[in-house]
């Protein structure tokens, strides 16, 4: 007969004899300061009941009617002008992998007004070397 050490080869897992104690450790500093109002706070979107709303799943079907109807809140959106400065921030930051509607433009708004913005860039550079090699 065969003698099987303990461990995952002879079938038996290791066990600790007592489980680690587990102990919830709160940091108790001081009470937040009051903050002044953030414009964030007014935003249509953050008062939202349905925060999923600015961040539909998909491209067809229903998400196409979710992305209308959270642009049209967008546009109604009395700080669009302060989402619109953050959202160039963030993209200077992420760049393409913003995800969601921000300042009334999808994703695919916004890859395709910078796909424009470059195609026109290129073109312009192309006409100046025509011009400079005539």
């Amino acid at each position: 007969m065969t003698h099987l050490a303990p461990g995952p080869i002879g079938g038996h897992l290791p066990r600790a004899e007592k489980p680690a104690p587990y102990r919830v450790v709160r940091f108790t500093g001081p009470d937040k300061p009051e903050r002044e109002p953030d414009w964030r706070d007014r935003a249509v979107c953050a008062n939202s009941d349905d925060a999923d709303a600015w961040f539909p799943i998909g491209t067809t079907g229903h998400a196409v009617a979710q992305i209308e109807a959270a642009k049209a809140a967008c546009r109604q959106c009395p700080v669009l002008e302060n989402c619109a400065e953050l959202l160039e921030t963030m993209q200077q930051d992420l760049g393409d992998n913003l995800e969601g509607v921000w300042a009334a433009t999808s994703q695919e708004d916004r890859t395709g007004s910078r796909m424009r913005q470059k195609r026109q860039q290129a073109k312009a550079r192309y006409n100046e070397k025509r011009q400079a090699a005539a």
